[in-house]
């Protein structure tokens, strides 16, 4: 499984760019992506999966949680 993290420039998010806050790793087929300084996850994830068809899953506080099973 691949593992990719965006750095800092690569973020769109100005809040993305202050320290401090939620590591959340996205699940895709074929890799996951660390978000690192997130300041709202619910908000956060709201975005992402309404964005982001490919996402199946993600990891909170090391705790898996599947798209299936939240929508």
């Amino acid at each position: 499984m691949k593992h990719y993290k965006p750095t800092s420039e690569m973020r769109t998010s100005f809040l993305s760019k202050i320290e401090g806050g939620t590591t959340i790793t996205i699940i895709r087929k074929g890799y996951n992506t660390d978000y690192d300084n997130i300041k709202n996850v619910s908000k956060y994830l709201d975005t992402v999966i309404a964005k982001d068809p490919t996402v199946i899953g993600w990891i909170i506080d090391g705790k898996i949680i599947m798209k299936d099973e939240t929508r």
